[in-house]
């Protein structure tokens, strides 16, 4: 009794340090403590087993890079909760990244021995994490049968029967629904295309039957023209006219006609302007012509007009000057000393 707390203070304590080395080598969990991560929880259990990510928001897919393999696997979950089982993932360093609508969260797991999965684990790694981490309703959403003792691994498949007869009973009935359809579908398209042919055939036969019954109708109205000139008939105006509207194609030729005429007189119109237009821009460029000739027959005559200057030995005598001759000067100015130059 005497060394009963020792003894149990010594097993406490050698529970613990067994306790924590193996956390330390199953798994070791680099956290993110950045403030953008506050609102993404990320903890393993007790065991290291299992990884609990827990979201303010929901998670719309988690991925796992191994930098050993360098291989990537995705999983899209759309759950504020993931549990992920760790022995889908072997000995290594991963790097795991949460996807959310407006942050993505990455933080570093270091694998370190191989833990052992139970009896009834499923074997593929997306399907093992959707089981753990969805609910009930958004397994059954998903198509996800509930896990239950001595039931195999794939529950993917829960609304196949494992009977191959009414398998290829099942696929043989959707494959002639399928077909059935597909003929459905083209007779439809058939007599709706035979329904459209034939309404287009016969408005275009209604449209040929009216445009010949107008133009035999002009050509009637003409020949009564000629007839009555040919035997000089005098054809008041209003019986004219009665003949004309009764015997002329309708609005929609007349109007073409008219179009047609208003657009040839248009076009005769811009032709007329656009001849005025060069004559006047030839009469203008000539005048500029003959304006420029007198400006330079003016300047040419002011230049070759004779002038009158005195005698300068330094100026030049060109034909235009009529230069003072050195008797004439000395007869008008002195020597430089002031006496005449006859002394």
């Amino acid at each position: 009794m005497k060394h009963l707390p020792k003894i149990v203070l010594f097993t406490f304590l050698f529970m613990l340090a067994t306790f924590v080395q193996a956390q330390e080598q199953s798994t070791i969990l680099h956290k993110n403590f950045n403030i953008i991560a506050s609102g993404l929880a990320h903890d393993l259990n007790q065991k290291a087993d299992t990884l609990f990510v827990k979201s303010d928001k929901p998670v719309l897919r988690v991925s796992f890079l191994s930098h050993e393999q360098n291989k990537d696997v995705r999983i899209d979950i759309n759950s504020k909760k993931v549990n992920v089982p760790l022995h889908y993932l072997s000995e290594g360093r991963y790097t795991i990244a949460v996807y959310r609508e407006d942050i993505i969260v990455a933080f570093g797991i270091e694998r370190k021995l191989k833990i052992e999965a139970s009896e009834n684990t499923i074997e593929d790694f997306e399907e093992g994490v959707l089981q753990a981490s969805l609910s009930k309703e958004e397994k059954e959403r998903r198509y996800l049968k509930p896990i239950t003792k001595g039931e195999k691994n794939d529950t993917r498949l829960a609304s196949v029967t494992e009977n191959k007869n009414s398998r290829n009973s099942s696929e043989r009935k959707l494959r002639n629904n399928s077909s059935s359809n597909r003929d459905k579908i083209e007779k439809h398209h058939k007599s709706w295309l035979e329904k459209q042919r034939s309404i287009a055939e016969a408005n275009h036969k209604e449209s040929q039957q009216e445009k010949e019954a107008k133009q035999k109708a002009y050509q009637e109205y003409l020949a009564k023209i000629k007839e009555a000139k040919s035997k000089d008939e005098v054809v008041v105006l209003n019986e004219t006219s009665e003949i004309e509207d009764s015997y002329k194609p309708k609005d929609e030729d007349s109007k073409e006609r008219n179009i047609a005429d208003a657009s040839k007189n248009d076009f005769e119109a811009n032709t007329r302007e656009i001849e005025a237009a060069k004559k006047r821009l030839l009469a203008e460029l000539e005048g500029k012509s003959t304006d420029k000739e007198l400006n330079r027959r003016e300047v040419t005559k002011a230049k070759v007009e004779v002038k009158d200057v005195k005698y300068d030995l330094s100026t030049i005598n060109y034909e235009s000057v009529n230069r003072q001759t050195r008797e004439d000067y000395r007869k008008s100015h002195l020597r430089p000393n002031g006496k005449p130059y006859d002394e």
